[in-house]
C-alpha cells in the first residue's frame, strides 16, 4: 500500500528548498516551490494516479500537483535506469 506520509515529505522537502532559495525584498519573502516527481519502479493496483498538495492560507487556498511516472515493466527499469535516470550512478552503484 502506498505510504501516506510520501506527501508530506515531498511537501517538507519542497518548502526546504523554496526557504534556502527564497529572497526578501522589502518586506516580502518570495519563495518558489520546485518542480517535484516521483518515480514508482512497479505498478500495482493501489499504486494512486494523481498526487498533489493543498495548502490552505489565510489569504485562500492553492493546490499543486507532483509529477507520477509509473514502471509497468520490470525489463524497463534497467532500461529506463541505464539509459535516462542518472546512468551514471545506476552503472556504477546499482545492480539490476
Amino acid at each position: 500500500m502506498a505510504d501516506n506520509s510520501m506527501l508530506a515529505r515531498f511537501f517538507e522537502y519542497g518548502t526546504q528548498i523554496a526557504l534556502d532559495e527564497g529572497q526578501v525584498n522589502g518586506n516580502v519573502l518570495t519563495v518558489t516551490l520546485p518542480h517535484s516527481a516521483v518515480l514508482f519502479l512497479r505498478r500495482h493496483s493501489f499504486t494512486p494516479d494523481t498526487l498533489k498538495v493543498r495548502m490552505v492560507t489565510p489569504s485562500g487556498a492553492i493546490e499543486y500537483g507532483i509529477h507520477k511516472i509509473s514502471i509497468k515493466s520490470p525489463a524497463l527499469i534497467s532500461h529506463v535506469a541505464g539509459n535516462f535516470i542518472f546512468p551514471k550512478i545506476f552503472s556504477q552503484h546499482c545492480d539490476l
